[in-house]
């Protein structure tokens, strides 16, 4: 019980720690932004004084129209009642104009910001989160800022000035009895409102949390249609699907029934509030203590406080419903970037760098180690191929010379520049890469390729596309350049995506050259075209090969063998032939394959 009293506590301070967030956020970070703000603010501020002032001018009507026989006199009074409503009435939509550009705008930033953080963050961060559930985070930031920024700048500070100011007036005309009446009505309202609000919201955090596992648990069986469609689990799926949609329907069932029983308790507060003002300003009249416009003046003071106050009950559970919805947003931003620039980092910038893993060990997980102290030097201009069974680490040197992941003990050394001390940007611009499994984006293909260099000429894209043989691919599509990809690229095959993704790293021109596994998805015939240009661009560079097809690395310089996450032997092709060792055995195993394959055509 006292660690759910724990819980409860810290996210009430949670809720109001995240308004402070927000509104600090509107106010500071964009100039623009702020000044809609003090603006839409300023507007509320003055229909404010025009609404307390309104009963007053029919109080001074009502009363010119009970004694007065003055003709000019019931016009003037009259028509200033009319005025001052109908410029209450005209300052809504202004106010409004200024606050709908700053809920907009707002959202842009706020969106903006939370997407340019997240692809700040780690490999592991984003290896380890659902996308369906981080889509579903960004969809609240437009849906819950309307709400915060309404309520506090339109509803919550107005309306409670508002009251304060009608205490003040009421108190003033006739006496503390009404004053002090309005003010226990005020309090009792503001309190039922918090607990029973309070209340009302644990039931919109577990609704929550259940929609963002609905959302991740659809958007991951979408992106996945192939696999569902490989084994026919259609039925699986749905069933899957459903029983999260019916938990979100009880759930969402019992956050609409907990939100309405709040608005019954507000409405009969009000009420018993309302009832008790005409009970005492009626009796005066009665009593002709008090004019039949002072207790239309009352009735208008009591009502334009009461019925903004139902509002206010609804803005304040919104606003408190919509800081929950943040929380998750805010986790988000408070999220920390595993791998950050140092203080002092540099921009490298080399040609034909050297590359040098010194003892480096490294495991995703700690207590499984991937990598077991590797050490190896690449020589500039030269071509260096790692080899070995799946699941050997050959794969994780890349990550780790990307930088994605660092190093748990050793270096990893570029032209004698310790990676950890220079930024990530310059480390990622001067290695180039065509990984086994391309991702395209769902645009054209001349988007896509110019994905690798944004100012590149269209010569050079042409040239990059005579090298990696796409160009016949072009030539064959309808729509030429403007062939769109589709979704991860379904629309085109394996092969054409592989050639595309080595147009676009041709189309980089790193420093640094990384193909892993880059022609594993193409034909043989495909495969040696591409081969050899891939052994033309190696030439005089830098470059990395991860290949489980031996026959594919035989060029190499240097070939490195993995076992276990070890290097268990390195040299040329036919220093390791001569060696008789695990890569002379691999590679008569793949002759075998081979040629038995050859014999079966």
């Amino acid at each position: 019980m006292q660690s759910m009293a724990k819980k409860e506590n810290r996210e009430k301070k949670s809720a109001w720690h995240n308004l402070v967030r927000v509104l600090a956020f509107l106010w500071s970070d964009e100039p623009n932004l702020r000044i809609r703000l003090f603006i839409s603010f300023v507007f509320a501020l003055f229909s404010l004084l025009i609404n307390v002032s309104i009963p007053l001018f029919l109080k001074h009507a009502v009363d010119i129209l009970s004694v007065s026989s003055a003709k000019h006199m019931i016009l003037i009074a009259l028509g200033a009642y009319s005025f001052i409503w109908s410029l209450s009435m005209i300052m809504i939509p202004i106010r409004e104009l200024f606050v709908f550009r700053v809920i907009f705008y707002g959202s842009r930033v706020f969106v903006g910001t939370l997407f340019r953080h997240l692809h700040t963050l780690s490999q592991r961060f984003h290896v380890e989160k659902s996308t369906g559930a981080i889509l579903n985070i960004i969809e609240r930031v437009p849906r819950a800022l309307p709400d915060i920024v309404w309520g506090v700048f339109l509803m919550i500070v107005p309306v409670l000035l508002e009251i304060l100011v009608s205490i003040g007036i009421l108190w003033w005309m006739y006496g503390f009895v009404y004053g002090l009446l309005l003010f226990v009505m005020l309090i009792v309202y503001i309190v039922f409102s918090y607990y029973a609000i309070e209340w009302s919201i644990v039931s919109q955090r577990k609704y929550n949390e259940i929609r963002k596992k609905t959302s991740s648990r659809i958007v991951d069986s979408l992106l996945n249609f192939e696999t569902v469609k490989y084994f026919a689990n259609h039925d699986f799926e749905f069933e899957s699907c459903n029983q999260l949609l019916k938990a979100e329907e009880v759930a969402g069932t019992e956050r609409y029934i907990r939100s309405e029983l709040v608005n019954v308790g507000q409405g009969i507060v009000v009420g018993i509030g309302f009832t008790i003002f005409n009970i005492i300003s009626g009796y005066a009249v009665y009593h002709h203590t008090h004019t039949i416009g002072d207790f239309i003046a009352i009735n208008s003071y009591v009502l334009q406080c009461m019925l903004p106050l139902g509002s206010f009950g609804y803005v304040f559970r919104r606003l408190r419903e919509s800081l929950a919805d943040l929380e998750h947003v805010f986790d988000l931003l408070d999220q920390k970037s595993e791998i950050v620039d140092v203080p002092f980092a540099i921009d490298l910038w080399v040609d034909t760098p050297t590359i040098e893993f010194n003892h480096v060990s490294f495991g995703y997980d700690k207590r499984r180690v991937v990598l077991d102290d590797i050490s190896f030097f690449v020589p500039a201009g030269k071509t260096v191929a790692f080899v070995g069974a799946t699941g050997s680490g050959k794969s994780t040197i890349v990550k780790l010379l990307f930088r994605f992941y660092d190093v748990q003990a050793g270096s990893i050394k570029i032209s004698g520049h310790d990676i950890r001390f220079v930024t990530q940007k310059s480390l990622q611009k001067s290695i180039g890469i065509v990984p086994q499994e391309t991702a395209l984006f769902n645009t054209t293909l001349y988007n896509n390729l110019m994905y690798a260099r944004p100012t590149a000429t269209m010569d050079e894209v042409n040239d990059a596309i005579a090298k990696a043989h796409l160009k016949d691919f072009i030539e064959k599509q309808p729509d030429g350049y403007a062939t769109m990809i589709g979704e991860r690229g379904l629309k085109i095959s394996g092969g054409e995506k592989q050639r595309i993704s080595i147009a676009r790293v041709l189309l980089k021109e790193p420093a640094i050259y990384v193909f892993d596994e880059a022609t594993s998805a193409l034909d043989t015939k495909t495969e040696k075209q591409i081969q050899k240009n891939l052994e033309e661009l190696s030439i005089g560079k830098t470059t990395l090969i991860i290949a489980h097809r031996l026959s594919t690395v035989t060029h190499a310089d240097i070939i490195i063998v993995f076992d276990k996450g070890k290097i268990v032997e390195q040299g040329s092709h036919e220093e390791l032939l001569i060696k008789d060792g695990m890569y002379a055995r691999l590679w008569n195993q793949q002759n075998k394959i081979r040629k038995k394959e050859l014999k079966d055509i």
